[in-house]
Protein backbone atom coordinates (compact mmCIF):
# COMPACT_ATOMS: atom_id res chain seq x y z
CA UNK A 1 0.00 0.00 0.00
CA UNK A 2 1.29 3.42 -0.93
CA UNK A 3 1.37 6.16 1.73
CA UNK A 4 1.03 9.85 1.16
CA UNK A 5 3.91 12.02 2.36
CA UNK A 6 2.98 14.34 5.22
CA UNK A 7 5.23 17.36 5.82
CA UNK A 8 6.53 17.78 9.41
CA UNK A 9 4.08 19.59 11.67
CA UNK A 10 1.04 18.53 9.62
CA UNK A 11 -1.47 15.85 10.42
CA UNK A 12 -2.02 13.07 7.88
CA UNK A 13 -5.67 12.93 8.93
CA UNK A 14 -7.87 15.44 7.08
CA UNK A 15 -10.14 17.64 9.15
CA UNK A 16 -13.91 17.21 8.94
CA UNK A 17 -14.39 20.40 6.92
CA UNK A 18 -12.12 19.10 4.18
CA UNK A 19 -13.82 15.75 4.02
CA UNK A 20 -17.37 17.04 4.27
CA UNK A 21 -18.47 13.83 5.98
CA UNK A 22 -21.90 15.19 6.84
CA UNK A 23 -22.40 16.30 3.24
CA UNK A 24 -21.46 13.01 1.58
CA UNK A 25 -23.77 10.90 -0.55
CA UNK A 26 -22.92 7.28 0.20
CA UNK A 27 -24.32 3.77 0.24
CA UNK A 28 -23.93 2.63 3.83
CA UNK A 29 -25.26 -0.92 3.41
CA UNK A 30 -24.56 -3.30 1.88
CA UNK A 31 -20.89 -2.65 2.48
CA UNK A 32 -18.26 -3.19 -0.23
CA UNK A 33 -17.86 -6.94 -1.03
CA UNK A 34 -20.38 -7.87 1.69
CA UNK A 35 -22.40 -11.05 1.20
CA UNK A 36 -26.08 -10.61 1.93
CA UNK A 37 -28.87 -13.19 2.04
CA UNK A 38 -30.80 -13.52 -1.23
CA UNK A 39 -34.33 -12.15 -1.14
CA UNK A 40 -35.66 -8.82 0.15
CA UNK A 41 -32.99 -6.34 1.24
CA UNK A 42 -33.14 -2.66 2.15
CA UNK A 43 -30.24 -0.56 0.88
CA UNK A 44 -29.32 2.28 3.28
CA UNK A 45 -28.08 5.57 1.81
CA UNK A 46 -26.70 8.64 3.60
CA UNK A 47 -27.43 11.91 1.81
CA UNK A 48 -26.92 15.59 2.60
CA UNK A 49 -29.79 17.69 3.93
CA UNK A 50 -30.38 19.34 0.53
CA UNK A 51 -31.37 15.98 -1.03
CA UNK A 52 -34.96 16.19 -2.26
CA UNK A 53 -35.04 12.67 -3.70
CA UNK A 54 -32.74 9.64 -3.53
CA UNK A 55 -32.86 6.57 -5.76
CA UNK A 56 -30.86 3.34 -6.01
CA UNK A 57 -30.04 1.19 -9.01
CA UNK A 58 -28.79 -2.41 -8.89
CA UNK A 59 -27.07 -3.98 -11.90
CA UNK A 60 -28.34 -1.25 -14.24
CA UNK A 61 -31.97 -2.00 -13.48
CA UNK A 62 -34.49 0.86 -13.37
CA UNK A 63 -33.92 3.38 -10.56
CA UNK A 64 -35.87 2.61 -7.36
CA UNK A 65 -37.16 5.50 -5.26
CA UNK A 66 -35.95 5.56 -1.66
CA UNK A 67 -37.90 6.74 1.38
CA UNK A 68 -36.50 9.11 4.01
CA UNK A 69 -36.69 7.82 7.56
CA UNK A 70 -34.60 8.14 10.75
CA UNK A 71 -32.03 10.39 9.08
CA UNK A 72 -31.30 8.01 6.17
CA UNK A 73 -32.78 7.06 2.83
CA UNK A 74 -33.94 3.46 2.35
CA UNK A 75 -34.35 1.59 -0.92
CA UNK A 76 -36.24 -1.71 -0.91
CA UNK A 77 -34.78 -4.28 -3.30
CA UNK A 78 -34.98 -8.04 -3.73
CA UNK A 79 -32.04 -10.12 -4.91
CA UNK A 80 -33.85 -12.66 -7.05
CA UNK A 81 -30.89 -15.02 -7.39
CA UNK A 82 -27.58 -15.55 -5.64
CA UNK A 83 -24.76 -13.79 -7.44
CA UNK A 84 -22.62 -10.70 -7.86
CA UNK A 85 -24.30 -7.30 -7.82
CA UNK A 86 -23.36 -3.64 -8.15
CA UNK A 87 -25.44 -0.79 -6.74
CA UNK A 88 -25.32 2.96 -7.19
CA UNK A 89 -27.29 5.75 -5.51
CA UNK A 90 -28.19 9.16 -6.88
CA UNK A 91 -29.80 12.21 -5.34
CA UNK A 92 -31.55 15.27 -6.70
CA UNK A 93 -31.62 18.71 -5.07
CA UNK A 94 -34.38 21.31 -5.29
CA UNK A 95 -32.36 23.28 -7.85
CA UNK A 96 -32.06 20.23 -10.14
CA UNK A 97 -28.51 19.15 -9.35
CA UNK A 98 -27.84 15.41 -9.50
CA UNK A 99 -25.06 13.57 -7.65
CA UNK A 100 -24.20 9.88 -7.84
CA UNK A 101 -22.15 7.48 -5.78
CA UNK A 102 -19.48 5.20 -7.14
CA UNK A 103 -20.53 1.61 -7.76
CA UNK A 104 -20.82 -0.58 -4.67
CA UNK A 105 -20.03 -4.28 -5.30
CA UNK A 106 -21.58 -6.99 -3.16
CA UNK A 107 -22.80 -10.60 -3.31
CA UNK A 108 -26.15 -12.17 -2.61
CA UNK A 109 -25.91 -15.53 -0.83
CA UNK A 110 -23.50 -17.64 -2.79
Amino acid sequence: MRRRHTPPGRSAKPDASAVGAAEALAIDFPQEVETIAPGPYTIRVSAPAEAQAVEVCVNRSPWLACRRESGYWWGDWAAVEPGFYQARARMRTADGQVRMTLLRSFNAGL
